[in-house]
């Protein structure tokens, strides 16, 4: 998978010095220097080749997904995400978040929910003013949907997608980020296979708790979100046309799945009435 448009500049080879231990660990003491090679490449892509390399070391730790937490890596991307002072470092941090994904989910899906903690942080990062973040945050995003079992996305991620739309502080990129994750997830929900049927068996099980979070952004945000869903006012004002456009609508049978989930929000039922 390539990663478009954020080679900063021309790409230049890194040679990263290991001492490695008798026993075949990494010392500790070398994860600081690998972390500093990462945040500090000359280029995107050496950025990226530094990334990879300490993701890759460390998943091959007797402590394997552990090592994570061991060598402090994750609260250090987390700060390196959020320096204001530094683009170069939130980038670094935004690629590190995609060699993160595509080492450690293939090699251990235990790391999924680990994973899907930082996905608000990298959604926050297509907010960022620096172009090669934004473009390595959805990079990022990119490579974790396509990563991630259709059974996490649709039910793990789902639950993470709808609590960062809801955040009072959530910029309107990420929520523009945030929507378009659900309508890709609702797109799947219509292909054919067992897969997609769970998928639109989920979703249509959530309607009632995704439509007023949906619809929320869809009438809150800026003219930008707006546009990206609603290409009318019409559009804007009318809750069963905006979901039958975000690709919700084929998780019900009719129009009237989205009105009964609609309503069931405000006057809860039981189970047995979905039908």
């Amino acid at each position: 998978m390539a990663m478009p448009g954020v080679i900063t500049e021309p790409t230049m080879s890194t040679t990263i010095h290991m001492k490695m231990p008798t026993n075949g660990t990494m010392a500790e003491s070398e994860i600081p220097v690998l972390l500093n090679d990462m945040f500090n490449a000359p280029s995107s892509q050496a950025s990226l080749d530094a990334s990879n390399k300490l993701f890759g070391i460390l998943a091959v730790q007797p402590h394997s997904f552990r090592s994570l937490e061991m060598y402090n890596v994750m609260p250090t991307l987390k700060a390196a995400a959020a320096d204001k002072k530094s683009g170069t470092k939130r980038e670094s941090a935004m690629i590190a978040y995609s060699s993160l994904y595509s080492i450690f989910i293939p090699a251990y899906r235990c790391t999924e929910p680990l994973c899907l903690e930082t996905l608000e942080i990298v959604l926050d990062g297509l907010a960022d003013k620096g172009s090669v973040v934004r473009e390595s945050a959805q990079y990022a995003i990119d490579v974790l949907f396509t990563l991630l079992p259709m059974e996490a996305v649709s039910t793990a991620m789902l639950s993470t997608l709808l609590e960062y739309l809801q955040r009072p502080q959530t910029k309107w990129q990420g929520k523009i980020g945030a929507l378009v994750l659900v309508a890709k997830m609702a797109k799947k929900a219509t292909g054919k296979g067992e897969e997609s049927k769970i998928i639109a068996e989920v979703l249509g099980a959530r309607l009632a708790e995704i439509i007023p979070v949906v619809e929320s952004g869809m009438h809150d945000l800026k003219g930008e979100v707006c546009l990206r869903y609603a290409p009318t006012a019409k559009w804007k004002k009318s809750t069963r046309l905006t979901f039958r456009y975000l690709g919700l609508q084929s998780c019900c049978q009719d129009h009237a799945g989205v009105d009964w989930a609609y309503r069931q929000r405000r006057y809860p039922t039981t189970h047995s009435n979905l039908d």
